[in-house]
């Protein structure tokens, strides 16, 4: 893509959330938007993406590892009333990146270390970009029953609800997936569509590819079913390796 100036903090928002949804369409071989379209359909969909080839929706989403993640309920209902036919799965991919800064205190990395111009961003963001969670709705409505919503009053024009939900329970929903699961109330007979027999966890995957010019390489943990699992990793537009950790 050619390079443009980025001056402006909100720019800088919403360019990253153009840069995570371009990626998404280059890893699933999907056609890439200029930023102009993507403007003009951004907020016209619940779902980001609309995917044939695997027949499911995806919403997308950036977020850095200093803040909450934000999944406003409103939507997820919205989304959730999309599912049906001709398409019954729907997905959110968050893709996690570090904006940490070594000096402590509110100093971030996105807003030092990304430039003002779509070149530097997008080495930014290659280059820290880490790990990335791909949820079924459906399991997250399961996760929203089971730990609740809270309030979330900083847009002071539309106060809305977000789901009570961190990287630490996703982490530990992976981990410890079928006792996770069952909690959630999935009953026994539905696990084996969740899990391989005897598996106890989301065994998480590490993606190499190259986008914008750019080696990119995270974790990916998909809290999903098998069946779509399979599809998803097929489909990738990249190298698929097992994480090497145990």
């Amino acid at each position: 893509m050619d390079n443009f100036p980025i001056y402006r903090d909100g720019e800088r928002q919403l360019y990253l959330s153009y840069w995570y949804e371009s990626l998404s369409r280059h890893l699933l071989h999907m056609k890439p938007l200029s930023p102009g379209k993507w403007f003009d359909e951004k907020g016209s969909r619940h779902y980001d993406l609309d995917d044939d080839a695997l027949n499911a929706y995806v919403e997308v989403k950036g977020a850095a590892n200093t803040d909450q993640l934000k999944l406003f309920t409103d939507q997820l209902d919205a989304q959730l009333g999309e599912l049906g036919f001709p398409v019954d799965d729907g997905f959110i991919w968050i893709f996690g990146y570090r904006n940490r800064s070594n000096h402590g205190g509110r100093d971030r990395l996105l807003k030092r270390s990304s430039g003002k111009s779509w070149e530097t961003l997008s080495a930014f963001l290659a280059k820290n970009t880490n790990v990335a969670y791909v949820i079924d709705i459906r399991l997250l409505d399961l996760l929203r029953q089971r730990n609740g919503v809270r309030s979330y009053d900083r847009d002071k024009f539309n106060p809305r609800h977000v789901i009570h939900l961190n990287r630490t329970v996703l982490r530990e929903l992976a981990e410890n997936a079928r006792m996770g699961l069952e909690k959630l109330g999935v009953p026994p007979h539905d696990l084996s569509r969740w899990l391989p027999p005897r598996a106890k966890r989301f065994r998480p995957r590490i993606i190499e590819a190259d986008f914008d010019g750019r080696p990119i390489s995270f974790q990916l943990v998909l809290l999903v079913r098998n069946g779509f699992k399979t599809r998803f990793l097929q489909r990738l537009n990249g190298t698929v390796r097992r994480d090497g950790n145990p």
